[in-house]
């Protein structure tokens, strides 16, 4: 495993970065009194893409450009492309071409991500068949799409900051279990996206403002679906995890049933939080048991490494 106190640092980096910039443009709004969510949606923006890249510099290599790689690919055209539909979407003005650009990141982000693997340009014996292409690339695209929906439509209905704060967990969680299946740097990626959503939502919690409430959704929605697909196609992550990571994030939605509407907004707002966190967390525990299982202590004169040895920096 990486350097625990890297990642450490890299997500203190994240967080303070995006709530820096998003305090400072919530502080701005609210001098200049013009315009504030137009303000406080382009913080959201600008803070996590400040955040998330800090953080990501001080913890990977620099991607390759152009880019070569899947990582690279995320790094550099699917994170910014979102960043830049959502700093759209801070325009009421620009509201169509929003939902043109939207339409344009959900129907790329997988192709760009799988573009020039073994699953799309591979041996005939491993590439997928057209059926297969079409079936699984409109699937998944089609699980992005809801997920975007729903969850934008969920942080309009409930205004606040748990359904970032549960988005950040599910970010979190596939980021540790994809490290934890066999592909470090990949997971690692992860690390800093989550703790600029938080550093975010601590902001929007201590100075709320009058902002559309979705803007951070977006980013954290195909940063999550993103890192699912690597881990999935280019580590070891299982697929019933990955499954269930991606969908943990609209368990959010629980809590607006009609019985459980009647609850106070906080209680509403934790019980969403609580729910995500426990499904993450019982994915991420089977990960790392079979994890542990999987690399377990080592036979006398074994070259093979145990976890005590992963998860020593100083290796």
């Amino acid at each position: 495993m990486p350097d625990p106190n890297s990642m450490a640092r890299a997500m203190g980096l994240a967080f303070l970065t995006t709530a820096l910039v998003l305090g400072l443009c919530t502080w701005w709004s609210r001098r200049r009194g013009t315009q504030p969510a137009l303000w406080i949606d382009a913080g959201w923006v600008v803070g996590l893409a400040a955040g998330f890249s800090l953080g990501c510099g001080l913890l990977l290599p620099w991607p390759h450009w152009p880019p070569r790689e899947d990582l690279d690919r995320f790094l550099l055209i699917i994170i910014p492309a979102v960043l830049i539909v959502e700093l759209v979407g801070a325009f009421p003005r620009l509201n169509r071409l929003y939902w043109v650009l939207w339409g344009m990141v959900i129907v790329c982000a997988l192709r760009v991500l799988l573009h020039g693997s073994i699953y799309l340009a591979g041996p005939p014996a491993r590439a997928w068949s057209p059926a297969q292409r079409a079936l699984i690339l409109g699937s998944l695209t089609g699980a992005l799409a809801a997920a975007w929906i729903h969850l934008t439509r969920l942080a309009r209905r409930a205004p606040g900051i748990s359904t970032v704060v549960a988005l950040a967990i599910a970010v979190g969680g596939s980021a540790l279990t994809i490290m934890l299946s066999g592909y470090a740097t990949g997971g690692q990626a992860g690390l800093p996206l989550s703790a600029a959503l938080l550093g975010g939502a601590a902001v929007a919690w201590l100075r709320p403002g009058p902002a559309r409430g979705d803007a951070p959704i977006g980013v954290g929605v195909v940063g999550l679906f993103s890192l699912l697909v690597i881990g999935r196609f280019f580590g070891e992550l299982r697929t019933d995890h990955a499954l269930v990571l991606f969908a943990a994030p609209v368990l959010a939605w629980l809590p607006e049933l009609p019985r459980l509407r009647r609850l106070p907004a906080w209680a509403r707002g934790l019980l969403r939080v609580l729910l995500v966190g426990l499904v993450v967390g019982a994915v991420l525990g089977d990960a790392a048991r079979r994890f542990a299982a999987e690399s377990g202590p080592t036979q006398p004169g074994s070259k093979e490494p145990s976890i005590e040895d992963y998860m020593d920096p100083g290796l």
